[in-house]
């Protein structure tokens, strides 16, 4: 609404949101909501809304499967590529506890990562969640450095625990953590 006050308008333009908080939140609004299709995603609202109302149980691995068959990716004709449709159960193991297992390759923050920081604590201050430094690579240099850590330290471990979070005084995934700045 402050932007809307700002800008003097009392329409709001949106792609259709894919979370429902999000929806939730602009459902009070006291603005005129144009709502577009997200066309970025394989599946329609509608499309996964007529398919979720068929059945008695939701469970988004059958959704996966119809969406794999409709689109063709991942399959060879009617079989999914590899002979399996997933390898959730083989990628849902618990990271075991291990004093030599070495942090994700972390990076200080360089003067344009800052002045983000910077910026978004100054506009966005009012907001949900926290501003905090970023150990992540930002560059193409840092990316591939963290790349060949990911590779030495963790590759053999990343099919079993590519899901899983260890929540320390430092968070450690499987995820390799460059894939943007590469």
């Amino acid at each position: 609404m402050r932007r809307a006050r700002a800008f003097g308008t009392d329409q709001l333009v949106v792609t259709s949101a894919g979370d429902w908080r999000l929806n939730g939140a602009r459902a009070g609004l006291a603005l005129r909501l144009t709502e577009l299709e997200d066309t970025r995603f394989l599946s329609s609202r509608a499309f996964f809304d007529a398919w979720a109302q068929r059945r008695k149980s939701f469970r988004m691995e059958h959704f996966y499967r119809l969406m794999r068959r409709k689109t063709g990716f991942l399959m060879q004709g009617d079989q999914p590529e590899g002979g399996q449709w997933n390898y959730d159960a083989e990628n849902r193991k618990a990271i075991k506890p291990d004093l030599f297992r070495k942090s994700p390759l972390r990076f200080a923050p360089n003067a344009v990562t800052q002045q983000v920081i910077e910026l978004v604590s100054a506009q966005f201050g009012d907001h949900f969640g926290a501003v905090v430094g970023s150990d992540w690579a930002t560059t193409r240099q840092e990316a591939h450095r963290a790349l060949d850590a990911f590779v030495a330290n963790a590759l053999l471990r990343f099919g079993d625990e590519q899901d899983a979070i260890r929540c320390s005084a430092m968070i450690r995934c499987c995820h390799i953590r460059c894939s943007r700045p590469i």
